[in-house]
């Protein structure tokens, strides 16, 4: 409508009128193109980013190809209204995610060492883009190009002076908050102590200014006292200036790995350890610190905050006596900070020194503890050596004393400290406690997650599957997401179950969690296979060795197929032999394919479960093995085959041959000598006469050797 009344205002009385119909109605024609070309002129700015020249308009108008539709305008859209539909299209999770895991998130990292590696794999990731991407940017032509900005612009208010400060602070931009506070302190402007306080909390946490290196603590070298006790290992700072001169790809594998020499001569040999930032007397939260001239008991929590991250034990405690000469009160958090950095400090006297932290507490102005507060005095109990059970117990009372109420961490320190007089009783009562009070089973830190591991630990020392079996019950009603590690929860509760001797409740068990939750390792088949040998129940190897491959186990030892064939030589002859045959051989080519080598038992098995599956050629193929890894051949293996052949009664010869391989191996005579010579013919004196023979070459050997020595000694002489 608009198009159409400026085509009739402008051109409808001057041009058209003296014009034919038909130049008429192309004028009208160009007009309209015009008025269109006009209209997009003003809106390229908002839609496409770019302009039309009035130029290129006027010749464009003439051309017949513009008179196909224009493009389509983009339309306004409401702000947000893209993530709203994509929003919509994604489900809740059942449980949030802790450290990078849920139990609805099958693709997420489960244990911490492969947690670590995803984290270490993603910034190598990112680094090495960032090298290529600096190395050859016309692989990238595209980059730092803008799609254009459909948005309507609007005025952002900035914010000025104090506010900007605290803005800053809250997204945690250091190096803008730090060059905002130099512009206030050159220009004399007047900073209040909240704004300080958070400043120098954000430097703290950061370690803006700290050094970075390597210390003597390092868990590569854990079993070595010596080093702990002396300053064997040398600090040796990372030299910035050369790492800058790298490559990004070379700098990050110097930043992550030093080789630290060693000064002692016992221990002349290259340990690698890990750079980390260490705390500087000289950074920017210790000169911000000493500038304060006005503090309070938030200004010195925000420091020791950071002392406590970068494990500077000692100056957070001179910090801690400062503060309280200058009439000051930790908060409850820096309490806590205390007696963390006291249960990693070496300190024989640390529950003595958490006592006095506890009467400080107690001092005006109040500070009244909290779980965190309680579950780290439980820790700390066990310093007091002996008396450990005895503490933790007046500890947990104290805490149900005061309203506090118990998290899963609690219970997992007590349960320590219990156990560190060797005291597992505690554990049913703990047991007890969770089912009746079930709004417990709750995430509220990190160490909640391995209440579960400790608890059936526990119950595997004291060998109690009914504990096991409850624990898991509970993990089960909803709970698996605080289950911090679930091989390490599941493996000992089949154990403990294993220990009952009941294969019935146990292939029970092991069917109902593979099911749903686990995928057990190798030494986990290998002691069920222990408990099926002990109650003779081989039924159960061909569903066992099924399931071993198809979770694709990685066999990491031969005592599995030994555990295994332990089983099978339980079997008699009238079981469904052709399985267990494939199982064996199955289980053989894949020792071959790990390149481990069968043991003396794994050989003999073979030997036995061919043989009673009447495969005679695979069972003496298998007996070679004896010889070709150098083991003495089992006399079980040809007891089997002789029994086998007796079984039969039309292998005379077989049995004869049997037979003499018993006497040449040296075994003793079998039980059933008598018998098996009866039922084939043989002469009773059979065996003696073999016996007599072998003697008698054995002799002659002797012989031989005695005249060849002596012939060898009679040349030396003549040569003398």
């Amino acid at each position: 409508k608009i198009l159409h009344a400026r085509v009739k205002n402008r051109y409808a009385k001057s041009e058209a009128s003296m014009l034919s119909p038909a130049r008429s109605l192309h004028v009208k024609r160009v007009a309209l193109l015009r008025a269109l070309a006009s209209l997009l002129r003003q809106s390229s700015v908002r839609f496409s980013g770019h302009s039309v020249s009035s130029e290129d308009s006027e010749d464009n108008a003439t051309r017949p190809s513009l008179r196909s539709s224009p493009p389509p305008l983009i339309p306004k859209l409401k702000q947000n209204a893209v993530l709203q539909a994509l929003a919509s299209t994604v489900n809740e999770l059942d449980h949030p995610f802790f450290m990078g895991r849920s139990i609805t998130d099958p693709l997420a990292p489960v244990t911490r060492d492969k947690r670590m590696k995803y984290l270490m794999a993603r910034d190598a990731g990112i680094k090495a883009a960032e090298y290529v991407i600096q190395q050859w940017p016309e692989l990238f032509p595209s980059k730092g190009e803008v799609s254009p900005d459909i948005r309507p612009t609007r005025h952002v208010k900035q914010d000025s002076g104090e506010a900007a400060l605290q803005r800053l602070i809250a997204q945690r931009s250091t190096d803008q908050a730090l060059k905002v506070f130099d512009k206030f302190e050159k220009r004399g402007r007047k900073v209040s102590l909240e704004t300080r306080n958070n400043l120098l909390e954000l430097l703290s946490y950061a370690g803006v200014g700290n050094d970075v290196g390597v210390t003597n603590r390092s868990k590569f070298v854990e079993h070595q006292q010596s080093l702990n006790d002396s300053n064997d290992l040398e600090f040796i700072p990372i030299n910035l200036a050369a790492v800058k001169k790298l490559s990004p790809i070379q700098a990050s594998v110097d930043e992550n790995q030093i080789l630290v020499l060693s000064k002692s001569e016992n221990h002349e040999h290259l340990k690698l350890k890990l750079p980390r930032k260490v705390w500087s007397l000289s950074n920017d939260a210790e000169m911000l610190f000493e500038s304060m001239t006005e503090r309070s008991g938030r200004t010195y929590d925000a420091i020791m905050l950071g002392l406590f991250k970068y494990k500077s034990y000692d100056r957070m405690f001179k910090l801690y006596f400062t503060m309280h000469k200058e009439g000051f009160q930790p908060s409850v958090s820096t309490y806590n900070y205390l007696l963390m950095a006291l249960d990693h400090s070496d300190n024989s006297a640390a529950w003595e020194i958490a006592m006095e932290l506890v009467k400080k507490m107690g001092s005006h102005p109040v500070v009244l503890p909290d779980t965190t507060t309680f579950n780290m005095l439980l820790k700390l109990s066990k310093r007091t050596g002996g008396s450990s059970r005895e503490t933790a117990a007046a500890v947990f009372q104290e805490m149900l004393h005061v309203g506090l109420e118990p998290n899963l961490t609690t219970f997992m320190r007590l349960l320590q400290a219990y156990m560190y007089n060797n005291d597992p009783s505690v554990i049913i009562e703990i047991v007890d406690y969770l089912e009746q009070h079930p709004q417990l089973l709750r995430l509220e830190s990190y160490f909640d997650l391995f209440f579960f591991e400790a608890a059936i630990n526990v119950a595997n020392h004291c060998g109690k599957s009914d504990i096991g079996a409850r624990l898991v019950e509970m993990a089960s009603k909803d709970c698996w997401h605080l289950v911090g590690d679930i091989d390490k929860f599941l493996s000992p509760y089949l154990v403990v179950v294993s220990w009952e001797k009941d294969i019935q409740t146990l292939m029970l068990t092991y069917r109902w969690l593979v099911s749903k939750y686990y995928r057990p390792k190798d030494w986990i088949y290998a002691t069920i296979f222990q408990a099926c040998a002990e109650a003779k129940r081989a039924e159960c190897v061909v569903e066992l060795w099924d399931d071993f491959k198809k979770f694709d186990v990685q066999l990491g030892s031969n005592q599995v197929v030994g555990r295994m064939h332990d089983v099978l030589g339980t079997i008699t002859i009238t079981d469904d032999m052709q399985c267990h045959r494939r199982v064996a051989e199955e289980s053989w080519r894949m020792l071959l394919a790990k390149r481990i080598l069968p043991d003396r038992r794994i050989i003999g098995g073979m030997v036995q479960v061919c043989a009673r599956a009447k495969h005679y050629q695979k069972a003496w193929y298998y007996y070679a093995q004896f010889e070709s890894y150098g083991y003495q051949p089992s006399s079980s293996a040809l007891q089997c085959l002789l029994n086998c052949y007796a079984a039969d009664k039309s292998n005379g010869h077989e049995v004869l041959e049997t037979l003499r391989t018993m006497v040449e191996s040296g075994h003793n005579k079998p039980s059933n000598y008598e018998q098996t010579c009866s039922d084939f013919g043989i002469s009773v004196d059979f065996w003696d006469q073999v016996e007599a023979t072998l003697k008698g070459v054995v002799l002659l050997c002797n012989k031989t050797v005695i005249l060849y020595v002596w012939l060898i000694l009679c040349a030396n002489e003549v040569v003398t």
